[in-house]
């Protein structure tokens, strides 16, 4: 904070993803940044590359994706009621420097890899997912089971389409 508005330092990431504590990241993240002063705040902004493995919605095979994560925060001086959940000016979308005047981007970054975390993700468009009978992996092999338990609760809602289906098939007999 000791150097004027308008200052600007660039610098490149390179850190362990566990620094994130995030653990759906692993590997080495790597980036860019630039740290500009302004009156009274600092904005911290860049990009970094993170290897992000989820599980898939459909088979629960892990799913690996390298993903550019652009990250964009705002710092305030540490002590500042805006970084203070219990001041009546808190702002929840800055971050405090520390007794230094020094930025950490490590809670910016944990947020915007965070967001990035998708739990929707396939392993691929096709996935098969699994057998709800016997939990195997339909993308390997068919698993051979013809019988399946069905949910007691969904019975309301079969009735429903049953019901849809015969009067829409009503309704197209009619007009002919």
């Amino acid at each position: 904070m000791g150097a004027g508005a308008g200052t600007e330092i660039q610098f490149a990431i390179n850190c362990e993803s566990d620094e994130l504590g995030v653990p759906e990241t692993h590997g080495v993240i790597l980036g860019s940044a630039r740290v500009v002063r302004g009156d009274g705040e600092v904005i911290a902004l860049g990009e970094v590359d993170v290897d992000i493995t989820v599980p898939c919605r459909r088979c629960l095979e892990p799913v690996t994706e390298r993903v550019a994560i652009e990250f964009e925060g705002r710092y305030v001086p540490y002590g500042s009621p805006a970084a203070s959940p219990e001041s009546g000016v808190f702002d929840p979308e800055v971050f405090s420097l520390d007794e230094r005047g020094a930025v950490n981007l490590t809670q910016l970054l944990r947020e915007a890899v965070i967001s990035t975390v998708s739990p929707i993700a396939l392993c691929m468009p096709d996935c098969a997912g699994l057998c709800s009978v016997c939990g195997n992996n339909l993308n390997h092999s068919a698993c051979g089971c013809t019988e399946y338990d069905e949910d007691p609760r969904w019975a309301p809602l079969r009735t429903l389409m049953a019901e849809m289906s015969s009067q829409a098939h009503a309704d197209h007999n009619k007009e002919e």
